[in-house]
């Protein structure tokens, strides 16, 4: 038994399942926090729904209405979903939301000066629309190839719409140079594929916005549990499971590592005097000090308050104190500028090095460094004093 496969059908299931889409959606976020992704990607979806259904009416709508019009929608529907698409990856910046809106002028003019001059001619038409349609698409593609850091679900996403775009490609070259005016509508085998590729990128599309979006939540709910807030930089729990693995690592290659505690001299004083929020500006500066005298693979952070920790690796006791001593003179001749205030601050700094056995722990180097701290604050603060583990 020989499967049928009527264009007309699968246009109609295209058209029900952009509509569809657009209606769960509204109804999810109808009491929902205003989201603008899903909103944008949901304009998409009723502009697919509306150009597909003008199109597919050609001959019972006006030229201007049916081809005009529809064409149009078709390139904001594409245009809505890739802003859609970055939005939800958080890729959107100032320099691809420029690129995706003045590519999408250039396209809607040269759709609407074409028809006009060509009088529209349904070769012209089709040549235009699928060439726009495939520049627009182009755009995310070349971002999510280019990104290294992409996971490889939106790499599967690029490939099918790669795909989608070398058909879009084929069709522009198809009507221009061999000026096949085969009607889009018509059972030809190729409307046949392309219409199923269609109705497959708008699933992709569908389910794609959903997993990506849940691909974000994933990636700020790891944020929130790992890093602190203001400082950027580990939080206690984070900055401990991290400097296990590294002095589990430093204990098989026999590498020396070295443990920092430091503390804010006399930071209760700031807080009372100038404030709270003056005092959070500290110590956010002092953690953007600390990440420029530090390399970018040492283990930095705020274990509370005003006290933060880091570890070295492979870096031995007299290496440690010449980047002990180096951080606190950085820190003590920075001066923090916030209103009409000029603050300065000092910090003290606990040190301990060690090459690890099996037996050292990071518990034991947070105590011997705290000992250290607690020595270099009775020694009158914005001292650096080394301890050894015993």
């Amino acid at each position: 038994m020989m499967l049928t496969i009527h264009i007309g059908t699968l246009i109609v299931v295209l058209i029900s399942g952009h509509i569809v889409t657009g209606l769960m959606g509204g109804f999810f976020l109808a009491r929902r926090k205003k989201d603008s992704t899903f909103y944008t990607f949901l304009l998409a979806r009723f502009c697919d729904a509306l150009a597909w259904g003008l199109l597919s009416l050609k001959g019972y709508l006006s030229n201007r209405l049916s081809m005009l019009v529809g064409g149009a929608l078709l390139i904001l529907g594409s245009a809505f979903q890739i802003i859609a698409f970055f939005l939800v990856k958080e890729r959107l910046t100032l320099h691809i939301k420029r690129i995706c809106y003045c590519v999408t002028y250039l396209f809607l003019f040269l759709l609407s000066w074409t028809l006009h001059l060509f009088h529209y001619n349904d070769v012209v038409h089709m040549a235009v629309l699928s060439f726009s349609l495939a520049g627009l698409w182009s755009i995310p593609c070349y971002y999510s190839f280019s990104n290294k850091s992409a996971s490889s679900f939106q790499k599967f996403m690029s490939y099918v719409y790669g795909v989608w775009i070398i058909f879009l490609i084929f069709k522009t070259f198809e009507v221009l140079y061999f000026y096949v005016p085969i009607s889009p509508i018509t059972d030809h085998p190729y409307h046949i594929l392309f219409f199923l590729w269609q109705y497959v990128v708008m699933m992709v599309g569908n389910i794609g916005l959903i997993l990506l979006s849940k691909e974000k939540t994933d990636r700020q709910l790891t944020k929130y549990a790992t890093y602190d807030e203001l400082t950027d930089l580990y939080n206690r729990r984070a900055f401990f499971i991290r400097a296990k693995e590294c002095l589990s690592f430093c204990t098989r290659h026999q590498t020396p590592v070295t443990f920092f505690m430091m503390d804010l001299d006399n930071f209760k004083k700031i807080n009372d005097k100038y404030g709270h929020m003056v005092g959070d500006i500290v110590l956010k500066h002092f953690a953007s000090t600390l990440k420029k005298q530090l390399r970018g693979y040492d283990i930095l952070g705020r274990i509370g308050g005003e006290e933060f920790t880091a570890l070295l690796p492979g870096v031995s006791e007299k290496e440690a104190y010449g980047i002990a001593q180096r951080l606190r003179n950085s820190v003590a001749e920075s001066v923090v500028h916030i209103l009409h205030y000029s603050i300065k601050y000092t910090v003290s700094i606990g040190i301990t090095s060690v090459v690890p056995t099996q037996y050292t722990t990071i518990e034991q180097l947070y105590r011997v460094g705290d000992q250290a701290l607690y020595q270099a604050k009775q020694n009158g603060r914005n001292q650096v004093v080394a301890a050894n583990l015993k």
